[in-house]
């Protein structure tokens, strides 16, 4: 079918309301008791007298979770231990609801209206510590849930969000992302099995599972419709409007917000969806959510704590450790007073996504990164600006944000290492960054720049990981002098200091050496990247000058 551009060009406001009304409409049909009660983080002390052991992995993480660890060389560590049952079962008894249960952060998520027995469970042996998430009673939030779509601008300029990264190559080339798992953390999945454009997901049994974190008793494909839009950019299949960036792949899809509140509860729910991805052997998590201001502001995040130190940017971490790749929207706060990424999109390893319109320019809305955290952030953009989506009722549309820059970027992840998969998931995340066409200058507004994935393909095994390579910077704080001794390394070595916006203060190239110090020229104390780049592999590292 031809389609008519002008009659599926909406403005992005009324859309954006409508939406909002249909998931209030549905949400005021099914909160039950359980969504009103206050609820609560209780961190425990250890994993004692566990039942479970690391040399039998098999008993909490499935055949492909192991097999994903072995190609990558990962092992296990005591947070892959399951939560001490018995604990649980103790907390229980206090007269609280259990909610969910997290191994990465050894805690339990509750839910409880008696004040009592959360005092029970504080005064509980094994328990470390109890933090509110959330206030007790039914709430409209004043926050805007969808955080990450921007829908106050308008566009007319219809372009493939695909080609601008050279994606379609990848397609070309028959990687469409066959054999790849992607979890999608996400709001809600509104209508998804009923979506002409992902009928072919359904058919072929690519839904490996759904699960709602938040159980609230809304059914599942009744809630958002912005997790569906999310899973339109990678899957969706048209005959002229739509290709996604992944629409071979096969998915799982996760509800981990309550769209009636905004509490930092729904972060934890988002740190056991990512468990959950990491057991079940999924290569990918995409996440078009992001947090750091709630309904309750005694609980909101600050700045200073976009070092990767909440628990949710803990667990994001954590993924990727495991072998997965994390791919998170920056935010669209760029033009509000907050400006800077929102978690988890701070994690270090994950490969946080900012928005850019058809003419490669920065959308505005687009969250930058934040200078004090250490590390370059967003890292890659793609298309948020009128990027081609599904909308409700099988109609077409486009829409600005975040939200729908990330999951180009995810799916196009999915295609480049079913191209390579003996890769990891760092090799694959370095791939993609050195493909940036702001790689040698990145800065706190662009990253490292728009990927190009046909060159991502041809960049060879890069390593990131200092320990590899067998390679020491120190000292670490330094003054005026700094050493880099690098065990084995090919070529021409070259070195780099650049400012936290990306600036390159600094730099030399030299011949080679297994060790050498080299002093560094005058510039003002604070937190720089150190980049050391040769033939067989890359790394940077944030260095402190005093």
């Amino acid at each position: 079918m031809k389609l008519n551009i002008n009659h599926i060009t909406a403005t992005a406001q009324s859309v954006g309301q409508i939406f909002w009304l249909m998931t209030v409409i549905f949400l005021s049909a099914h909160i039950d008791l359980q969504a009103q009660q206050a609820g609560y983080f209780v961190k425990l002390t250890d994993k004692n007298n566990s039942p479970f052991s690391l040399s039998r992995p098999h008993e909490f993480l499935s055949q492909r979770a192991i097999e994903r660890r072995l190609k990558q060389n990962i092992g296990y560590d005591n947070a892959d231990i399951p939560v001490n049952a018995d604990y649980v079962s103790r907390i229980e008894e206090c007269g609280v609801k259990i909610r969910h249960t997290s191994r990465w952060m050894n805690g339990v998520i509750i839910s409880s209206n008696n004040t009592e027995a959360v005092e029970a469970v504080k005064n509980l042996p094994f328990v470390a510590s109890v933090e509110k998430t959330k206030d007790a009673g039914r709430h409209k939030s004043t926050i805007t849930k969808t955080a990450d779509i921007d829908n106050h601008l308008k566009s007319t300029v219809f372009t493939t969000q695909l080609c601008m990264l050279n994606g379609s190559y990848l397609h070309q080339q028959g990687y469409t992302g066959a054999g790849m798992q992607i979890a999608i953390i996400d709001a809600g999945f509104y209508d998804a099995n009923n979506t002409n454009a992902l009928s072919h997901v359904f058919a072929q049994n690519r839904i490996l599972g759904t699960k709602d974190f938040v159980g609230d008793g809304t059914p599942f494909f009744e809630t958002s419709l912005h997790g569906m839009q999310v899973f339109s950019v990678m899957a969706a299949q048209t005959d002229e409007w739509l290709t996604g960036s992944a629409p071979d792949a096969s998915y799982y899809l996760f509800r981990t917000e309550d769209l009636a509140s905004e509490y930092p509860i729904e972060a934890d729910y988002w740190v056991c969806a990512a468990e959950l991805a990491d057991s079940l052997g999924v290569d990918i998590i995409q996440s078009s959510v992001g947090y750091f201001n709630f309904d309750n502001a005694t609980m909101n995040y600050t700045p200073a704590m976009l070092n990767g130190s909440t628990r949710i940017s803990q667990a994001a971490q954590t993924a990727t450790e495991k072998g997965m790749i994390v791919v998170n929207s920056a935010g669209n706060e760029g033009q509000k007073p907050w400006r800077y990424i929102i978690t988890p999109a701070d994690a270090p390893g994950v490969i946080t996504v900012g928005a850019v319109g058809a003419d490669a320019v920065r959308a505005p809305f687009s969250s930058q990164g934040y200078e004090h955290s250490g590390t370059i952030k967003p890292d890659v953009m793609a298309q948020g600006v009128a990027t081609r989506i599904i909308s409700t009722g099988n109609s077409y549309s486009t829409a600005n944000g975040t939200s729908y820059s990330s999951p180009v970027i995810a799916g196009l992840t999915a295609c480049l290492w079913q191209s390579s998969p003996n890769k990891t998931a760092a090799e694959i995340k370095d791939a993609i960054i050195r493909s940036a066409n702001r790689w040698a200058t990145p800065d706190l507004l662009y990253g490292y720049g728009i990927p190009n994935f046909k060159e991502s393909m041809q960049i060879p095994t890069s390593v990131t990981d200092i320990d590899k390579v067998q390679a020491e910077i120190y000292p670490n704080p330094f003054t005026d002098r700094i050493t880099v001794s690098i065990k084995e390394y090919s070529g021409v070595l070259k070195l780099s200091i650049l400012s936290m916006g990306g600036k390159t203060i600094w730099a030399i190239e030299k011949s080679a050496s297994c060790k050498f110090s080299f002093r560094v020229p005058p510039f003002l104390p604070g937190v720089y990247i150190l980049k050391v780049e040769c033939d067989n592999f890359a790394l940077s590292r944030k260095i402190i000058r005093q």
